[in-house]
């Protein structure tokens, strides 16, 4: 038997067993079987339906996600430009001003996640330009660790 179905199994069939009984009886933590407590709440879900429930099925009721808000993008090239070195709460501070109209903005953290993540992804996009416009290529016939410089003419 599936993880997934032990668990609302022993949901519906013991519902006066504590979190941490049946986590410890499924092997998981004691936050996943509270919050499948509450969802098989919300679903209604009855011993009779489990089975006639297929493993994506139940996949379906108990894993999705529901989405989260939209919040406004930032357009960190845009906000950098003219103010290069400046804070990220500089940043942020320019961005809830001029996305605050058309939809929620990010907290601090997030836009700060955001902004590290697409950094990381600038200094890649760089490190690859510098890479194929470099004047040293390796070599097909040498060895693996071997460089060879061409001379750029």
């Amino acid at each position: 038997m599936e993880t997934l179905e032990l668990l609302i199994r022993l949901l519906l069939e013991s519902p006066r067993k504590t979190n941490a009984a049946i986590a410890r009886l499924v092997g998981c933590d004691r936050r996943r079987v509270r919050r499948y407590r509450r969802l098989l709440a919300k679903s209604k879900l009855t011993a009779d339906d489990l089975d006639g429930c297929d493993a994506q099925t139940l996949n379906a009721l108990f894993n999705s996600r529901t989405p989260s808000k939209k919040y406004a993008v930032p357009d960190f090239d845009s906000l950098e430009e003219g103010h290069p070195g400046k804070s990220g709460r500089f940043h942020w501070k320019r961005y809830c001003a001029e996305a605050a109209a058309c939809l929620p903005t990010l907290s601090y953290s997030q836009f700060m996640r955001i902004r590290a993540a697409f950094a990381l992804d600038a200094a890649a996009a760089r490190l690859r330009q510098l890479h194929t416009d470099s004047p040293v290529r390796r070599s097909s016939t040498a060895g693996p660790n071997a460089f060879v410089q061409e001379v750029a003419r």
